[in-house]
């Protein structure tokens, strides 16, 4: 059965590669794919409305950071989860995120805490809702991680996060599939609030917290081995 394509953001002024990369990175992301869906260069070109040559340069680069995995024949896919897979990226996504919190934290930092407070009103305006909206929340939740991320002063350590949210991805898919019991978590406010007063052990143990929280959540959406 063919899978369909997650919806698709209007043009920006980018070049063809860079447009496609940013909208396939972001879609595994965001779990949009199913894992295992083979990426069809026919069907992605007719997507965007471009040649072959910037969604194979896309691919490849994905292939690279091990976002998506290539087959003999060029056959391009979704990497297939289970719990091991889940397991091995929170562990090094658990260090990545401590040492990018830690480098936020050390010294207090209130304006940095309003701009979160900012955000997770959003999110959890979402929470609250009668019937949550999953893609708003994993959007948003990326907003206000990544916030903080971004503000670490160390680029490489950002580009490492990023390609293991990315690699993380499909293991969200299984969540849209059925209801989702959102958790009422406090682990953001407990982020905003040692960013705040300047308390780095605090922030590593709440963003450890909430990346764990929601490992439970994705393990238990996933398919039996």
């Amino acid at each position: 059965m063919t899978q369909p394509l997650p919806g698709i953001k209007p043009r920006e002024r980018v070049s063809d590669l860079d447009y496609v990369y940013s909208q396939l990175s972001r879609a595994i992301m965001m779990g949009e794919f199913e894992p295992g869906q083979k990426l069809k260069l026919k069907e992605l070109s007719a997507a965007f409305n471009t040649s072959h040559m910037p969604i194979r340069e896309a691919l490849a680069r994905l292939t690279v950071a091990q976002v998506v995995t290539t087959e003999p024949r060029r056959s391009v896919h979704v990497p297939f989860v289970n719990c091991k897979r889940l397991s091995d990226l929170i562990e090094v996504r658990i260090k990545l995120e401590r040492m990018a919190i830690t480098l936020v934290s050390t010294v207090p930092d209130p304006q940095m805490a309003l701009e979160l407070e900012a955000i997770n009103k959003r999110f959890e305006t979402v929470l609250q809702a009668q019937e949550p909206d999953f893609k708003a929340y994993l959007a948003i939740n990326h907003e206000f991680h990544f916030a903080i991320y971004n503000s670490c002063g160390n680029p490489e350590l950002i580009n490492l996060i990023e390609q293991m949210w990315m690699r993380y991805g499909p293991l969200l898919h299984g969540l849209r599939q059925g209801p989702t019991k959102f958790a009422q978590r406090d682990h953001h406010r407990e982020m905003i609030e040692a960013i705040r007063s300047g308390k780095p052990k605090a922030a590593r143990d709440a963003i450890e917290s909430d990346l764990r929280d929601a490992a439970v959540q994705i393990a238990a959406a996933l398919p039996d081995e």
